[in-house]
């Protein structure tokens, strides 16, 4: 009868007075049943009561169902999305891999999440300003505007010097040949492509700030000497600068 009315309600507080006063027995029976409907932190007490002294062997039992239930949490976290999460994928792409057909909709998922976070708020802007919605840009920066205190010092300061920049609505002097949104560049770099065509994106990339697109474009349309190898270099440290000062842009990197 105790363990009908127990395990019927919808949630268990373990300090209850139900579970007072039971015998070792009882709470043998409790950990049992607790363990097959995977109500790990239960059946660790109910091994914990069941006998009348703490052996070894009790111990490492209660230890195993400790460490389900924390692997039972630790899994369903996982299955939930967050800004983070999704925020340091996007950035991976973007920074890291050239993915750039691949972010947007993770940025915009991150922000979903934590839809007043003005670092996500600023990266967006950035990437939408590469791909030429400007509209969308502005509205993005009006946000920002509210919520300026949450930058770091280094946040207000860099927002105030890349403002005016994201709010130009004509910035970019060369047209990009390709979409900047379709951008991949394993895909690019696999189309056999001659260094005329390369050097046709080369700075259309730069002036978008798609800084290891520049990077490869200029391997891919010149002559390897000292010059280009220094301008390689330079392209791939400004990108690795911008992810640099982004972090830099949360209120924690005070």
């Amino acid at each position: 009868m105790l363990f009908s009315y127990l395990f019927s309600k919808p949630s268990i507080d373990l300090e209850a007075p139900d579970l007072r006063g039971l015998s070792h027995k009882q709470w043998s029976c409790i950990a049992s049943v607790a363990k097959q409907r995977r109500m790990f932190k239960l059946a660790a007490l109910g091994v914990e009561r069941s006998l009348p002294f703490i052996s070894s062997e009790s111990k490492k039992k209660r230890l195993k169902l400790e460490q389900e239930n924390d692997k039972c949490l630790g899994n369903l976290q996982l299955m939930f999305p967050d800004a983070k999460r999704l925020f340091d994928e996007a950035n991976r792409l973007w920074f890291g891999y050239g993915k750039f057909n691949k972010v947007l909709p993770l940025y915009r998922e991150a922000l979903k999440y934590d839809p007043s976070n003005p670092v996500i708020l600023y990266q967006l802007a950035n990437v939408l300003w590469t791909f030429e919605q400007f509209g969308e840009v502005r509205a993005l920066v009006a946000k920002i505007e509210k919520n300026l205190d949450c930058f770091s010092d280094f946040g207000k300061e860099m927002f105030a010097q890349e403002k005016s920049r994201l709010l130009d609505p004509s910035p970019f002097k060369t047209p990009m040949p390709i979409p900047a949104r379709s951008i991949n560049l394993e895909k690019l770099d696999s189309r056999g492509w001659s260094w005329e065509k390369w050097m046709k994106i080369q700075w259309p990339a730069e002036e978008r700030r798609m800084f290891n697109l520049a990077a490869m474009a200029e391997e891919r349309s010149c002559i390897f000497d000292g010059d280009s190898a220094r301008e390689i270099c330079e392209l791939y440290q400004k990108n690795s600068d911008c992810f640099s000062y982004l972090l830099l842009m949360f209120p924690e990197s005070k």
